[in-house]
């Protein structure tokens, strides 16, 4: 972007008296032509920034114009080109943010007016449902009304990436009507927020302003809640897999229009054939076939009879311009959801449900991803889930984690996954992360979105990996995720790994839907065992754990302490620091050290740098217990080291606390530590 443009002299400006105020996003800026794309609800600007004036050209390029709607005022003649009536129910959406929705509420009087006031060309995409389980599925009064129905349905509308929801029901009989519920994910934390805004009911006092919004309110909070992790519970949504969206019994669980696979009518696929958790027990072909005929008969009678509802009118019903005409009486569905376009891609705006499962699961991936990096040893693991995730794994990943994690047990018990694509569960294809995920608390409970199952992790998620190549899992992108984190750190794999992270929407739905790749991907099953990416995250984790245990991965490998002892005299100015230390020190002090450092205590030194354990090079053999052999050895080796092997030992010993490894020493008090250094110092003046 061409930062010379603000302030430009206004002669090289060209006013006009004529001037159009857009209402829209900034999408690029060339940096040649200084051609801004503007995309606004309905036209797409192209606006030369020159013939702006400077404060326009300042907000032009701000990085609030590419994420918020902002006001641009643009001369007639700065306008290069426009294009009327582009999709919108895609990724070229226009944005808005929670906080947006709660100003808004302010400026409300009521939730119709609300629902109106949402920004246009924004939150694109919604769906119906006829039978709910959540609070807004009301209760039937003495007539039947006032409860979530085929004629009544809740609304769920969202923006295309799923990071924003809000929910509401437009009957008037429905006790939670004049509330809107929502559900956003925050980029900067990595969790789920709920919202409430309540306008209150019509048979009830209108609520004031100040009083409509409350932040995650206990209502959402009991539905929502995952895992409680550092003493905190994490939220999630509420979703069925894919594509469990109905039931042969129409009052049983939750039911969706456009059910059949995002289909209406077309034909229908059995469930039956699919092996899952939640296929409805008592259903048979014939009988899901018998309920898509009613579903398609009631959304039709629901279009006809709330086609004046102006609460049902705020939903973008008229996107259905832009779709095929044997789908649009039917949108947000379709009557082939899967049928490919003149472009050569299937159109993710008509596989409304399976969209919502989609975008929902990248975002549960990345909540997972994100309590992951709050584990104490994410980054000893981090590498480890890598190589698990790409399929990389072989016997020394297992040892190598072991000597670096010894207290993390990996669950092997379940040991026969199907081919990635298909269906298989977290316990059996990713045991490395399974486990770790559980030793901070994540639980089965995190893996699904199920409201029913939430013990069962086991979640058909539709993330595609591409063609042919069948549907990443929740834990799949969460390892993905785990490796964009480490690309993101570590520039040595960020160009192997990040060409290796599936962007399977892109691939089967077109660059239209590209923003829902960007919020995840996972290793697709034609790269497992990809010997460029295995290498380079082997190599990556291998210098990893040499951060943390601060041993050479070889004898010849040059580290900082690699000294060697060729003679058992201590240096002069060694030998005198040591000996000033150990008169500060008492002789209960020495002794407890040393019960410290031996096999079985808590600093167990010598298990590492004994000679006898023979794990280290010889340069780190300078500790060893009062039986061994080969004691003389190891104190000529403590001997030969320079007077700044103490002030390492401080660093490492008393305050970085990372000698003895963790977990090693976890239990270790600061007098504990003390206790090892008056130890050690005790053994530096030759006897």
């Amino acid at each position: 972007m061409n930062k010379k443009l603000i302030g430009l002299p206004l002669a090289f400006i060209i006013l006009s008296a004529q001037a159009e105020v857009i209402e829209g996003v900034v999408e690029s800026i060339d940096p040649v032509t200084n051609v801004a794309k503007i995309r606004s609800a309905n036209q797409d600007f192209m606006v030369n920034v020159y013939q702006t004036l400077p404060a326009v050209q300042t907000t032009l390029q701000s990085p609030e114009a590419r994420t918020r709607i902002q006001s641009f005022d643009v001369p007639t003649e700065a306008i290069a080109q426009r294009t009327p009536a582009p999709v919108r129910n895609d990724c070229s959406e226009l944005p808005v943010s929670a906080n947006d929705l709660e100003a808004l509420a302010g400026r409300s009087s009521n939730m119709v007016e609300f629902l109106k006031n949402i920004p246009q060309g924004s939150l694109q995409g919604f769906t119906l449902v006829r039978n709910s389980l959540s609070l807004q599925r009301g209760e039937a009064d003495a007539n039947g009304e006032g409860k979530v129905s085929d004629n009544w349905p809740r609304a769920l509308r969202s923006s295309m990436d799923g990071k924003l929801t809000i929910s509401f029901v437009c009957d008037p009989k429905n006790p939670t009507y004049g509330k809107v519920e929502i559900i956003h994910f925050d980029d900067a934390t990595k969790e789920f927020k709920t919202m409430e805004i309540d306008f209150g009911h019509p048979s009830q006092p209108p609520v004031a302003p100040a009083n409509r919004v409350h932040h995650n309110p206990e209502s959402c909070v009991s539905c929502h809640s995952g895992s409680e992790i550092n003493g905190k519970v994490s939220l999630k949504p509420n979703w069925p897999e894919y594509f469990f969206w109905s039931d042969c019994q129409d009052n049983r669980g939750i039911q969706f229009y456009g059910s059949a696979d995002d289909n209406m009518g077309y034909g229908y696929r059995d469930r039956l054939s699919i092996s899952s958790a939640s296929a409805n027990t008592g259903c048979s072909s014939e009988q899901d076939q018998a309920m898509i005929d009613r579903e398609k008969a009631a959304f039709q009678n629901f279009r006809t009879t709330q086609a004046n509802n102006e609460c049902f009118n705020t939903l973008p019903w008229d996107q259905a311009a832009n779709v095929r005409e044997d789908s649009r009486a039917f949108y947000p569905y379709s009557n082939n959801a899967q049928d490919i376009g003149a472009d050569g891609f299937q159109d993710y705006a008509l596989r409304t449900n399976a969209r919502f499962t989609d975008t929902y699961s990248h975002l549960m991936a990345e909540r997972n991803a994100g309590l992951l990096k709050q584990g104490k040893d994410y980054d000893k693991i981090k590498y480890f889930i890598a190589l698990e995730e790409s399929g990389c794994w072989d016997s020394s990943d297992e040892a190598k984690l072991k000597t670096l994690m010894p207290n993390l047990t990996i669950d092997r018990t379940v040991n026969n996954p199907a081919p990635r694509g298909q269906d298989f569960s977290i316990e059996a294809t990713a045991p490395v992360l399974n486990s770790y995920a559980k030793s901070i608390g994540i639980n089965g409970k995190d893996w699904t979105m199920e409201f029913m199952e939430q013990s069962n992790p086991n979640y058909n998620a539709v993330m595609f990996y591409g063609s042919g190549q069948g549907d990443a899992k929740i834990f799949d992108v969460t390892a993905g995720n785990v490796m964009r984190d480490i690309a993101s750190t570590d520039p040595t794999v960020a160009p192997v790994v990040n060409q290796n992270i599936s962007r399977g929407i892109t691939e089967v739905f077109g660059p239209r839907f590209s923003c829902i790749d960007d919020l995840g991907g996972a290793v697709a099953p034609s790269l497992q065992g990809n010997q460029e990416l295995c290498t380079a995250l082997r190599d990556a984790n291998d210098r990893n754990i040499a951060s943390f245990t601060e041993i050479p991965r070889d004898s010849t490998t040059a580290c900082e302490d690699c000294e060697t002892a060729a003679t058992p005299s201590v240096p002069q100015d060694l030998a005198s620091l040591a000996a000033q230390m150990v008169a500060t020190y008492t002789a209960d002090q020495i002794e407890r050290g040393k019960a410290l450092v031996q096999e079985g205590g808590k600093g167990a030194c010598v298990t590492c740098h004994g000679p006898e354990a023979d794990q280290l090079p010889t340069q780190f053999q300078f500790i060893s217990s009062e039986t061994d052999p080969n004691r003389e050895e190891s104190l000529a080796v403590l001997r030969s080291k320079p007077p700044e092997f103490i002030e390492k030992l401080n660093k490492r010993l008393l305050e970085r606390k990372n000698m003895p490894p963790p977990p090693m020493g976890a239990d270790m008090t600061d007098a504990d530590r003390e206790a090892v250094r008056a130890y050690m110092m005790s053994l530096v003046p030759v006897q």
